[in-house]
């Protein structure tokens, strides 16, 4: 038995589990149900606050390695994402740390820059699966093969024979709304910015223009943009035209934000001249003047999901697949 408000009297010692149970007078398997956030509501609220007080007294830290020894886990999970430096994908980073820590498990991030960058990609890929993480959460990727991965691998694209995550089901709907709401205002010359005009939301866009019966010009449709940079001098050679577009809309916020910018420098009026809408609902969006129309998924529900799928998996390998998806919030604002 510890002197209460002391550690143990050699430093070097490691407290363990069996420790904090003579403690408090209980069982260690008592006291590992309490430590772990999966099975703490097992254990009754008295006792649970019993066992927190004592390894917080006793300064107990979990062996993770000697865990993950037993049970040939890692308790780790590989996260491949585009850089973070896009606080959209810099708040989804945060949200998974967070849930994967709820539930005792380490994030270990790898990032690219471009979705077409295979060499970056696969060893990204390689490093992770080097580091006998225990599954992977991954974004959208081009060219990459999966299947000799041997750990459940959760993408967040579109669905297909996996387990996903994505808003894409959902975009046709939205796209719908904005469509309607930009008839209204009447727009008819659309323009389109995005990365590649045959994938992901932008295919979408064009599938609704076709069944609309909206024509679109080629010179409007501008593709092989990554960058805020590519976006603005884009966007300088679309200002070049006689007939502006009455609105564009752009793959993500931060395109739609330097397109506008430039557009605002060059003396457009927004939204009397041109609009603008963007898509991730980043929080910079909603306070620059004008602000910016956008469409918005929490970053905190696109993470549940995407741990969902991944320990759904962990739990049975043998699973069917699932996809799920949210709806995108459309945020009217001053761009239209």
């Amino acid at each position: 038995m510890f002197n209460a408000g002391c550690r143990m009297p050699d430093q070097r010692e490691r407290i363990t589990i069996v420790d904090i149970a003579r403690e408090c007078g209980c069982s260690k398997t008592t006291v590992a149900c309490a430590v772990d956030a999966r099975t703490a509501h097992k254990v009754a609220q008295k006792t649970r606050e019993k066992i927190y007080e004592a390894v917080r007294r006793l300064g107990y830290l979990p062996n993770r390695s000697a865990k993950a020894l037993r049970l040939q886990k890692t308790y780790t999970v590989g996260v491949m994402l585009p850089e973070p430096a896009n606080s959209f994908y810099g708040n989804i980073v945060l949200n998974l740390q967070r849930q994967l820590a709820d539930r005792g498990y380490t994030a270990l991030f790898a990032f690219w820059e471009n979705y077409d960058d295979v060499e970056t990609i696969q060893r990204a890929l390689d490093m992770l699966l080097s580091r006998g993480v225990d599954g992977i959460i991954t974004g959208q990727l081009s060219g990459i093969h999966l299947e000799k991965c041997n750990v459940p691998v959760i993408r967040w694209q579109e669905p297909g024979d996996y387990d996903s995550f994505s808003s894409f089901p959902d975009m046709e709907c939205a796209y719908e709304r904005l469509l309607a709401i930009l008839r209204e205002k009447n727009c008819r010359n659309y323009a389109i910015m995005t990365n590649a005009l045959d994938q992901g939301r932008a295919a979408i866009l064009i599938k609704l223009f076709a069944r609309h019966r909206i024509p679109l010009r080629k010179d409007f449709l501008v593709d092989g943009i990554r960058s805020p940079y590519q976006a603005s001098e884009a966007m300088r050679k679309l200002l070049r035209n006689k007939t502006l577009p009455d609105v564009l809309i752009a793959n993500n916020d931060y395109l739609a934000l330097a397109a506008m910018a430039q557009a605002v420098k060059n003396g457009i009026r927004v939204p009397e001249q041109m609009k603008f809408v963007g898509f991730d609902g980043i929080p910079e969006s909603g306070y620059l003047h004008p602000s910016l129309t956008t469409f918005f998924v929490p970053p905190e529900a696109i993470a549940e999901k995407l741990i969902f799928l991944l320990f759904r998996r962990l739990e049975n390998p043998n699973a069917d697949f699932m996809s799920l998806s949210l709806m995108p919030e459309l945020l009217i604002r001053d761009s239209i």
